[in-house]
């Protein structure tokens, strides 16, 4: 349908449109990053917590989910939308990683299932 083609093109937006500040602005500018979509809350063991503590590069690593705030808003054209378009039409980004925001030490992972493993 034509409303749904209409929909499909976006305005590429600007930096700062992106829910970082200036000084992470200006690194992403010069480096490149690692998207990760739906991290959800900030607290527990995050992705930041993991690479950190695994000796990887967190200044690389851009944590976005509506849970940190209305600024990590993802379903409207302007906004976050439009700065990751902007980012990836200047080639910064280096991947995108998604996946549901459940963390390894879910509540959903123990309830049981039949013919299903057991948690690891």
């Amino acid at each position: 349908p034509q409303r749904i083609q209409d929909r499909l093109l976006a305005d590429v937006g600007g930096w700062k449109d992106l829910p970082i500040n200036r000084r992470q602005r200006k690194r992403l500018q010069r480096d490149s990053c690692l998207v990760h979509l739906y991290a959800g809350e900030d607290d527990g063991f995050t992705l930041f917590r993991a690479l950190k503590q695994q000796g990887g590069n967190t200044n690389q690593l851009l944590e976005i989910d509506l849970k940190r705030g209305e600024f990590h808003n993802m379903l409207n054209d302007v906004g976050t939308y439009s700065g990751l378009l902007c980012a990836v039409m200047h080639d910064k980004v280096d991947a995108f990683i998604a996946g549901p925001n459940w963390r390894t030490r879910s509540v959903f992972r123990h309830y049981p299932k039949e013919n299903a493993p057991r948690p690891i």
